[in-house]
């Protein structure tokens, strides 16, 4: 088992062998480059401990992002971390969901169904507008 092997090393190694789609891994560049790498970069991925990880989470809460993309952060932190564990450079993974901040659904937010008032004053304003309404 290899005891020295930084995240960093780990996020290099998962990157060059990953297949992900081009936006994929401009999104976890991103990922790293913003928030993993300068967070947990450093560490032996052997030392890296549930708390590290819930002071990443808690970083991020602070700096205002949604959990939604604490989520997606984390997620990437989880596949390093297993990328990690298939290789040898740790017995475990230190992540867990139970580390991430609730993942409120925004959907119910920015769905509003038409009251049928409503649903009349558009369907009079396309037949008033004619061809605009096409």
């Amino acid at each position: 088992m290899d005891s020295g092997r930084k995240l960093s090393e780990a996020y290099q190694h998962y990157m060059d062998r990953h297949r992900g789609t081009k936006k994929t891994l401009q999104e976890y560049e991103s990922y790293w480059r913003n928030h993993v790498g300068p967070a947990l970069g450093d560490l032996p991925v052997r030392q890296i401990r549930p708390d590290d990880i819930r002071s990443l989470v808690d970083k991020l809460e602070r700096l205002g992002r949604a959990p939604k993309t604490i989520h997606n952060v984390c997620g990437f932190l989880s596949q390093v971390l297993g990328h990690a564990v298939t290789m040898g450079w740790a017995p475990t993974s230190p992540y867990s969901a139970k580390l991430l901040p609730k993942n409120r659904a925004v959907k119910a937010e920015r769905d509003h169904f038409l009251t049928i008032a409503e649903a009349n004053t558009i369907i009079n304003a396309m037949h008033t507008h004619g061809d605009a309404a096409r």
